[in-house]
């Protein structure tokens, strides 16, 4: 109106001070009326595609921008609305893990789609394809590792076991209060998070699945994109992130147990793994920088099956509890090997491999079996074993042990019993003497002569494990 009577009158100034004053007027009316428009313009296309604004906002608020090709923009077509970076689930270091997002704005009281939790699980599953692609191509580490902004392979070769992937949505709430607070939580809606596997008690598998659900202050989201402050926005993202993981952390821990674990002085673990294989897949993962760490998760929905296992594994590792997140180093420094020989690494393994004698107190040649210079060994009665693989003998002097030999050459021979008859037998030319333990001792109730035994067993037995 102010614009319409400024055109009606305008016919009536013709100095130039009044013609001034008209174009002022004018002017004024003419910006008014654009502001007006413009209001009208945004807030319309604010309401038309609400759920497109609001996902660019948490993208800025909490993504990254440069995310390596294949994984926002997926090779089958799918679009992740947000992707970043962050600390392991699992891991003590700085060591990052994909985080996967998607953000919407549900209408009070609507839930979570069927479809949106597939799209999820779908997200990840392709995430960890591209990234075993990356690694299993031949490239350099170094090259795989910058490719994949610092992120290692997410399968451990050892264990078989998968890193897991942090999945979650993130949804729109205005509290009672309609305030600005900054607020962010698990959803109070009926299902806080939702899971996806293909076997039971396996968290550490590639089809084992977590998406968690968390609300946000709208008002305060809102209010933040629209500032001009890189700082805050910065702080809250740091805020934010670390949020996410420590939920996510705590909703694990509530359906899983979290230990650490590492082998007995003596124990070849990679041996015991491979030879345990199936009972261990899925439960086991060496997510810290101390590899001979293993993370080991076990559901709370089997406590029986749960107990069995660490009984089993009680005899050949050091099993502590220890909570995601948490650095497990400490926890076996306490654990000191009563080993203080040193037996050869390479020799440490799980194959049936040593012969065990018996050497009396009253033998001719216990004193020197005693002081480890015994360099034949008759044994009078030959064992109905196989003795083809045999490359150890081990001695019980006196029922007690404190090493081995190495055997140069196994032949059989003669020898006369006490009526002066000649009787076939057994010879061993020993070699080079192995000792495991500064002090001889007892292993005679556990273990028998004419055995063939591992030297990871002799070793397990001189510490006392049964």
């Amino acid at each position: 109106m102010g614009k319409a009577r400024l055109l009606q009158i305008k016919y009536k100034y013709f100095s130039d001070k009044a013609l001034e004053l008209w174009n002022l007027c004018y002017a004024f009316f003419d910006a008014a009326r654009q502001v007006q428009i413009n209001t009208d313009q945004q807030e319309y296309l604010l309401v038309k595609n609400f759920n497109i604004v609001f996902e660019a906002i948490i993208d800025e608020l909490i993504g990254e921008k440069d995310i390596p090709n294949g994984l926002k923009e997926q090779e089958d077509g799918k679009m992740v609305d947000h992707m970043y970076t962050y600390k392991s689930l699992t891991a003590t270091d700085e060591q990052p893990i994909y985080y996967i997002g998607d953000s919407k704005y549900y209408k009070r009281g609507n839930a979570i789609g069927r479809h949106s939790v597939y799209k999820q699980f779908t997200y990840a599953r392709n995430v960890i394809q591209w990234n075993l692609n990356l690694f299993m191509n031949g490239e350099d580490e170094k090259f795989c590792l910058s490719k994949a902004k610092g992120v290692s392979k997410l399968r451990d070769d050892l264990t078989e076991g998968y890193n897991i992937i942090p999945n979650f949505f993130i949804s729109a709430r205005l509290n009672e209060e309609l305030d600005y607070k900054e607020e962010l939580q698990i959803t109070d809606k009926q299902h806080t998070h939702f899971n996806n596997r293909q076997f039971d008690n396996r968290l550490f598998d590639r089809d084992t699945l977590l998406v968690c659900h968390y609300d946000v202050n709208f008002l305060y989201v809102v209010s933040l994109y629209a500032r001009n402050n890189a700082l805050q926005k910065d702080s809250w993202k740091a805020a934010v992130r670390e949020k996410f993981r420590q939920e996510i952390q705590k909703i694990l821990e509530e359906n899983f147990q979290f230990h650490a674990m590492k082998a007995r002085s003596g124990v070849n673990a990679e041996s015991y793994i491979k030879e345990h294989f199936q009972e261990l897949l899925g439960k086991i993962y060496t997510p810290y920088p101390e590899k001979d760490i293993y993370s080991l998760a076990l559901s709370k929905d089997f406590p029986d099956e749960n107990q069995t296992l660490l009984d089993k594994l009680g005899k050949y590792f050091i099993i502590q509890k220890c909570q995601m997140g948490e650095d497990p180093k400490p926890m076996f420094e306490q654990y000191t090997s009563e080993i203080s020989g040193l037996v050869p690494s390479e020799i440490i393994n799980s194959a049936k491999n040593v012969f065990t004698g018996l050497i009396r107190v009253k033998d001719e040649d216990y004193e020197i079996f005693r002081t480890h210079q015994a360099q034949l060994y008759t044994m009078e009665k030959i064992p109905s074993i196989n003795l083809i693989e045999v490359k150890y003998f081990l001695p019980m002097v006196g029922g007690k042990i404190d090493g081995f030999y190495k055997i140069k050459r196994l032949q059989f021979g003669n020898y006369k019993d006490k009526e002066g008859n000649t009787q076939p037998c057994l010879k061993f030319k020993l070699g080079e003497y192995v000792q495991i333990g500064s002090v001889w001792k007892s292993i005679y109730e556990i273990m028998r002569p004419g055995e063939v035994i591992s030297i990871e067993n002799i070793i397990r037995m001189y510490n006392g494990v049964k």
